[in-house]
């Protein structure tokens, strides 16, 4: 819906360049071109107003799409290159900032954003769009109802005209080479004699006593409006004032129209008469404006003899001053609407960029990480496509000097800036996602996404890897043990291990294992007690690894603190502060009507982030059983919860995803989201 919106707004915006250069170029060319070329320069505009198709130069959309990418975050936040004391890997986070994706980027910052479709701005844009499109087709179908009324008076109350004046009629009609049949009846009462119907035209007579001098000129009046097709202007006129009734510019279009419909009209009947005989037309308007009243409002869907007194002064004075025009005003008018329809063109429209081309220029590497993501490379970004993104989901992330890696999420974006060479880009990330999840602006499954790309890019670059579909399985948790929180990466690469200093530690089951510690974490190596507690963790983990645990190889450890042992404090520091990593890794000790309680408080503040933890965690402390899991997806379910229901079908086996799906096709049909979600995660 807003996809429409933005094209119906950049139409308008375009559109009334046109309108005003079109009201313009009539009052100062007026008098030198002819009416019909002024009435019929107007469906330029309405073209412009109706048809998003852009030309290599489109002004306007490429204005809206700079509008739309900057709209994606109300500010930027950049720091300077991290200092060389900056912690590695640190606190957990799922906070996000926003980004201005258009101001370049120095390598060795970060930048951090929040995509422009956050939840408040979706909805905003979803209200205007509806509100638009309801008032849309609220004034379209007024207008189509009025028409039906007024059209059912007139057949309710008119009668075929007599013989004698259908055969002049019939007879004019073939003179004029009028296509079709047009009917001819009389509606005593009617203040002016009108046409009406598009399919199937008919002349309305006002009264069946009208001398023969008022018919002709009256009948050539009509079918000159029905030669041209004016009906069909006027609806299209209408459809686009509903269209774009917000614009008070298209609402002038309508009048200037109207008005130019009845003097072309007339500027074709005088073309073809003698100087005496325009004369008599003009008394034959004088006679019809003898009650000076619109009997039908604009849009009505029909074209009458006479719109009332001051439309008739400007085409009485047209009709004294009417000459033709010489060749060169012809000209001059073909110049001025070559020149209009040039105008429309060049401002163009918002259309969103249906193909690759359009976007991004091709080049870089693809991969997949370990879980499946896929990764592409476009304009230098490489952009992760979370959520099922597809790359027809991306805009350009702008100048980057350097390289990018940048999460993609349906309601965000997270990115980090590294230096060109790639060569050391996993240390330079691991010092920016640090400094990121330490602020709380980085989530640690991000920061593990951007960590995994970061290591497969720079190992494709010491190898020489361009080969796809490569994996590598640099992975990070956040842990609490014994009093001390700290970060676990493991599946470091092999060569990397190297780099780091390091130490072989006996786990609880005596199985030899060499960790390695970041270089701001190198005193903890010394650490009896920590070494304890990190023995105990890695023993821990290494027990309880499963489908949902990767093995354990080649770990390294970062971002080690002291935190105490009050796990409750802990837990709710964390969560009021919205440290989520810290929060889970916390959580995860709790006894299990500890973490109950935050999975009720979540589920009834609608805390998608919060409840998420919480499932996980009495998932993976074997705290939560199948029964508890159906029974909170039965609450989500019955409350319309679709994000923690979405969240609760991972923890399903496949006979529950069935039965839900059978009883959800059930109660509520298969096109729902719920039965949607379900089929896609079957």
């Amino acid at each position: 819906m807003d996809e429409l919106l933005k094209t119906v707004l950049s139409l308008s915006f375009s559109g009334t360049v046109v309108i005003l250069f079109l009201y313009f170029l009539c009052r100062i060319f007026g008098k030198k071109m002819t009416k019909s070329w002024q009435y019929y320069l107007w469906l330029i505009a309405v073209l412009r107003l109706l048809v998003p198709v852009s030309g290599q130069i489109n002004l306007v959309g490429n204005a809206f799409s700079e509008l739309e990418i900057s709209a994606v975050g109300q500010e930027a936040k950049e720091t300077g290159p991290p200092s060389e004391v900056a912690e590695n890997l640190s606190k957990g986070g799922t906070k996000e900032t926003e980004w201005n994706d258009r101001a370049p980027v120095e390598t060795g910052q970060m930048r951090e954003v929040t995509f422009g479709f956050s939840l408040t701005a979706d909805l905003l844009a979803k209200a205007a769009g509806m509100a638009w499109l309801t008032v849309a087709c609220f004034l379209l179908f007024q207008k189509i109802l009025a028409y039906r009324k007024f059209a059912g008076y007139i057949r309710a109350g008119s009668e075929p005209a007599e013989l004698e004046l259908l055969e002049q009629f019939g007879k004019l009609a073939e003179e004029k080479r009028v296509r079709g049949t047009v009917g001819l009846y009389v509606k005593e009462g009617m203040p002016s004699p009108f046409l009406m119907g598009c399919f199937f035209p008919k002349v309305i007579l006002p009264s069946k006593e009208i001398s023969e001098t008022d018919f002709y000129y009256t009948a050539l009046h009509e079918l000159v409006h029905c030669r041209r097709l004016d009906l069909f202007y006027k609806w299209l006129i209408q459809l686009t004032i509903c269209l774009h009734w917000f614009n008070p510019f298209v609402w002038l279009m309508g009048r200037e129209t109207d008005r130019f419909c009845e003097l072309a009209c007339d500027e074709a009947v005088l073309g073809g008469l003698m100087p005496e005989e325009r004369r008599t037309y003009g008394d034959v308007l004088l006679r019809a404006a003898s009650a000076a009243v619109d009997f039908c409002p604009d849009g009505m869907g029909v074209v009458t003899m006479q719109r009332g007194g001051k439309l008739l002064k400007g085409r009485l004075e047209a009709i004294t001053e009417y000459k033709k025009r010489s060749g060169w005003m012809n000209l001059l008018s073909l110049i001025l609407a070559v020149a209009a329809a040039g105008s429309g063109a060049v401002l163009g429209a918002y259309a969103k960029p249906e193909t690759e081309a359009m976007r991004f220029s091709e080049g870089g590497c693809d991969f997949f990480l370990e879980d499946g993501t896929d990764v592409i490379e476009r304009d230098q970004v490489i952009y992760i496509l979370c959520d099922g993104l597809t790359e027809e989901d991306l805009f350009p992330a702008g100048v980057v000097d350097g390289t990018m890696i940048l999460a993609a999420h349906r309601d965000y974006q997270v990115s980090v800036v590294l230096s060109k060479d790639r060569s050391h880009l996993l240390d330079e990330a691991e010092k920016i996602c640090g400094e990121m999840q330490e602020k709380g602006t980085l989530s640690r499954q991000d920061a593990a996404l951007i960590l995994e790309t970061a290591a497969e890019l720079q190992r494709r670059t010491v190898s020489g890897q361009t080969a796809e579909n490569v994996y590598y399985d640099f992975i990070q948790s956040i842990f609490y043990e014994d009093s001390y929180l700290f970060y676990v990466g493991y599946d470091l690469a092999e060569a990397d291990v190297e780099r780091y200093g390091g130490k072989e530690l006996t786990l609880d089951d005596g199985e030899k294992l060499y960790v390695s510690f970041a270089d701001t974490d190198q005193q903890w190596m010394e650490e009896e007690t920590f070494l304890k507690a990190l023995c105990t963790r890695l023993s821990k983990f290494r027990k309880n690894r499963g489908k949902r645990w990767a093995e354990l190889e080649r770990p390294i450890v970062s971002h080690v603190e002291y935190v105490g042992e009050d796990l409750e404090r802990l837990a709710a520091e964390y969560d009021e502060e919205e440290e989520m990593g810290r929060f889970g890794a916390i959580l995860l000790e709790l006894e299990a009507d500890k973490q109950e309680v935050y999975l009720e408080q979540a589920f009834v503040e609608d805390n998608i982030a919060v409840f998420s933890i919480a499932v996980s965690c009495m998932y993976r402390s074997n705290n939560l059983s199948e029964e508890q899991i159906n029974a909170w997806a039965l609450r989500a379910y019955e409350e319309g919860r679709t994000e923690i229901f979405a969240n609760l079908l991972g923890y399903m086996d496949d006979q529950m995803k069935q039965e839900w799906y059978t009883k959800v096709q059930k109660e509520q049909g298969k096109q729902t989201s719920f039965s949607m979600m379900i089929e896609s995660m079957r």
